[in-house]
């Protein structure tokens, strides 16, 4: 009984190791500064930009808010968005290291002397992991180890399959060349099928703009025009004002923020497959409503 609890103790530790190595430090520090940056602009808006007592304070609060909002969003969708073209970089480049590959098997090479022969043309973002593999490769460490850390080290689920796939087509002995060109040539489909779905969604996503650049007109129509229309009768009419335009203006403000953010990670899932993709349109549309809403309407 003790030996099964230590070794369920064991289990537990090592995930919790491997959690810790998954993290992205870089991202939690960027994040962290991010967060601490806009904490602190918020509480110099709130406990002296907004007591000053001059015309125009109304408007520097709102620049602060934006710029906080701004220091809050945009460094770490930054960073994801520069993570996410890196990705999608490696997997465009991966088939055509793998084609070359191929040639080198083609061409009578071993399956170390291809991979090396592959190595020594440039693929991007891929290149240092290529490098790495190479290198393991000439230490003399076998071909399956070598790979398999390559797969580790790129943690990209299509790169995954394809090792997988290679692996086992070299522990039974298989015609590896055959093998590998077949999975190139799927990779390639896939990616070819990935562009075509980016290139035939890419009117939606500008409909996607057009549509919430309206619905931003209509919301800053309704607060600059109809609210106040609206507050004017009800005080003629010798009744209590029921309309606030200060308290609409709120209201409007943070649903045209709201429906940005969704409506930008909304078109990034459908034009690139991705919600990291669709980040990017969400910082963007958000800071558009908000800055609109704030200081234009």
């Amino acid at each position: 009984m003790k030996s099964t609890n230590e070794l369920k103790d064991l289990k537990t530790k090592e995930s919790f190791l491997d959690s810790l190595k998954n993290l992205d430090l870089d991202f939690l520090s960027i994040v962290m500064a991010s967060t601490i940056s806009a904490i602190f602009l918020i509480l110099l808006n709130i406990t002296y930009v907004k007591k000053l007592n001059i015309a125009g304070a109304l408007f520097f609060s709102n620049v602060i808010n934006i710029l906080a909002l701004t220091v809050f969003l945009v460094p770490p969708t930054v960073y994801k968005y520069t993570q996410y073209l890196k990705v999608k970089e490696i997997e465009e480049k991966f088939p055509l290291f793998m084609r070359n590959v191929v040639e080198g098997l083609r061409s009578g090479m071993d399956l170390h002397r291809s991979f090396i022969y592959a190595a020594r043309s440039s693929y991007g973002a891929l290149d240092p992991y290529i490098k790495k593999m190479n290198n393991e490769l000439s230490w003399g460490i076998p071909f399956n180890v070598a790979i398999i850390n390559f797969a580790k080290r790129l943690k990209n689920p299509v790169i995954n399959r394809v090792v997988a796939t290679i692996l086992e087509a070299y522990r039974s002995g298989g015609n590896l060349a055959n093998v590998m060109e077949a999975v190139t040539k799927s990779t390639f489909e896939i990616e070819k099928i990935k562009k075509e779905r980016s290139a035939s969604i890419h009117g939606q996503m500008v409909q996607g703009y057009v549509v919430f650049l309206i619905f931003i007109a209509v919301m800053v129509g309704m607060t600059r025009f109809l609210i106040p229309a609206l507050s004017e009768s009800s005080g003629i009419s010798g009744g209590a004002i029921i309309v606030d335009p200060d308290q609409y203006k709120e209201i409007f403000k943070n649903l045209a923020t709201i429906q940005g953010i969704f409506a930008g990670l909304v078109i990034g899932k459908l034009a690139e497959g991705r919600i990291s993709a669709g980040s990017r349109h969400a910082i963007i549309l958000g800071l558009i409503a908000y800055s609109i809403m704030s200081i234009g309407a």
